[in-house]
């Protein structure tokens, strides 16, 4: 990027946030919402500020169950929604005496685990802006191979920030089988510093997803790892600087390239790596299957657990052999 960018409830317990809207599809949460939180609302139709506070829980799949109430104490209501990557829509469903009355909200988590979007009722047509007062949300971090693999090195590979041409990796990845990318490093564009997915203006004194100031609105894939050539979401930011993605294999050589350009177009501009410096250190460790070591794995049905014998007997020709009779199933 060129140096040129651098531009350095008393009035009515109803009142609450967006509608909620599922998304089209789920993605697995980048965060986890778990704890009390505190969260101001404004009212197009009651005019004001307005707050609330709840305690929420997540689960591994993203949805949250909880409850909460207004302050000063008044209503209260339970909480049902779900995290989905760096989204989150939640919805509030009064208990009495305003049974019925339903309060949905949308938004975002911030890269300081902050929340903010909009919210929406039916009942009262109201809508408005929301954001968190206090409570954060903590990143999580895919730092395993599935349940079921062990996780083994496979090679390493430097990314160069000043390099408009992807670095390949150096083994081709076998078509669907897992393998755990881990990013990890920060690299300097100018005054900006930056890592795989996250950069900042003032050394992670805060810290922004993407590059939009001034008039350089560059979007939020600017300065992010792509991984053939593909803009990926790492996750939470992670103040080690290190990220992890869970990558399925193609047949081919994996490809990484920090991005510098205009994300919104999905342009890089080559001219623009100039004035980058550093690198990011990429693991590729390959999800191998656990298989057994002895024949009493195989077992009471314990082979089935390895997914990959059609029977016991092949579990046991496995194993007797030290490998060389290789599962039926591969």
């Amino acid at each position: 990027m060129n140096i040129k960018k651098i531009l350095v409830g008393a009035v009515t317990g109803a009142l609450m946030y967006g509608v909620m809207v599922t998304p089209a599809f789920a993605a697995t949460p980048n965060w986890d919402v778990t704890g009390s939180w505190n969260f101001d609302l404004n009212s197009t139709v009651w005019g004001g500020t307005y707050s609330k506070t709840m305690t929420i829980a997540q689960d591994l799949s993203g949805n949250i169950t909880g409850t909460g109430n207004n302050v000063p104490a008044g209503n209260t209501w339970s909480v049902t929604g779900n995290v989905s990557g760096n989204a989150i829509n939640f919805s509030l469903n009064y208990n009495a005496p305003m049974v019925g009355y339903v309060a949905s909200f949308v938004g975002n988590i911030q890269s300081d685990g902050s929340m903010n979007g909009t919210w929406s009722d039916v009942m009262y047509s109201d809508s408005g802006l929301w954001h968190s007062t206090s409570g954060a949300a903590a990143a999580i971090v895919v730092s395993a191979c599935p349940s079921g693999t062990t996780q083994n090195l496979l090679e390493t590979q430097t990314v160069n920030s000043a390099s408009s041409v992807p670095t390949s990796s150096t083994n081709a990845l076998s078509s669907g089988k897992d393998y755990l990318l881990v990013s990890s490093g920060t690299w300097q564009n100018s005054l900006n510093v930056a890592d795989t997915e996250y950069a900042s203006t003032n050394n992670w004194s805060t810290v922004m997803d993407g590059y939009d100031i001034g008039s350089y609105l560059l979007g939020k894939g600017e300065f992010d790892l792509k991984v053939d050539g593909a803009f990926i979401d790492w996750g939470g930011f992670n103040s080690s600087h290190t990220y992890s993605h869970l990558y399925t294999g193609t047949g081919s050589n994996v490809n990484f390239l920090v991005f510098d350009g205009n994300s919104n177009t999905n342009t890089i501009d080559p001219s623009w790596y100039g004035d980058n410096n550093g690198s990011l250190t990429v693991n590729i460790y390959s999800c191998d299957k656990v298989l057994p070591t002895n024949i009493d794995q195989c077992k009471k049905g314990s082979w089935q657990s390895f997914g990959v014998f059609k029977n016991q007997g092949d579990c046991v020709s496995f194993v007797a052999t030290d490998g060389k009779n290789l599962p039926a199933v591969q």
